[in-house]
């Protein structure tokens, strides 16, 4: 194929495919459908980087994402991306489920429980910290080189909010999550009470119980 037909082709693609992204986005918008977003960097990952040799650390990054990806069926949660040491995925983003909510704190659940379960190569366990935030985004494929699927808006921020204030080995739910919950789900929270989130003030958020 000549090179300029075959450039001309891939840019239609780009364009078809971000066009269709976009229309599914406003239909979801429109409808008002809930997200919910999580992070789960490794806690002591910055020391980690620095005391080991670059191959230990993709090793083990790749240990620990190929187990969430895993777990990603099971659950009924959309992976959306990695960033870094982050894993980010949503349920309820696709198709419309009561349940997002339930969905995506057991799937957290599941993720403390899988990162245990893996060696760090500064001795003990993996210990992640799981942030859980439900609200609306907007999603879509941006940018010409290398473009991808990715997730915009508030809802981001404050699931990584949860993250960054939460505790290692813990998954930290918004209120706003908590109060989607089945009553048997809400019995398993705990109350923690004035967290300080960065632009949001002092919020109440709620930590899953230890098994």
């Amino acid at each position: 194929m000549d090179k300029y037909v075959r450039k001309l082709v891939i840019e239609l693609g780009l364009v078809v495919a971000q066009t269709l992204y976009t229309l599914l986005c406003m239909q979801q918008m429109r409808a008002g459908e809930q997200i919910i977003h999580d992070m789960m960097p490794q806690q002591g990952y910055t020391e980690l980087a620095d005391k080991v040799e670059p191959e230990q650390v993709m090793l083990l990054l790749h240990q620990l994402f190929s187990r969430y990806d895993a777990l990603c069926s099971t659950h009924g949660v959309y992976k959306v991306e990695t960033i870094g040491d982050c894993w980010m995925g949503a349920t309820g983003l696709l198709t419309d489920d009561p349940q997002h909510a339930s969905r995506m704190v057991d799937f957290g659940a599941a993720l403390v429980a899988a990162a245990a379960a893996v060696d760090s190569p500064l001795g003990g366990s993996v210990r992640v910290r799981v942030g859980v935030h439900t609200g609306r985004v907007m999603s879509g494929v941006i940018g010409s080189i290398r473009a991808r699927y990715c997730l915009f808006g508030d809802t981001v921020n404050m699931a990584s909010r949860m993250e960054s204030t939460g505790l290692p080995g813990r998954v930290q739910i918004s209120e706003e999550t908590f109060s989607l919950l089945p009553a048997q789900q809400q019995a398993g929270c705990e109350l923690r009470e004035a967290v300080p989130v960065k632009g949001k003030g002092t919020l109440r958020t709620y930590l899953l119980k230890q098994q």
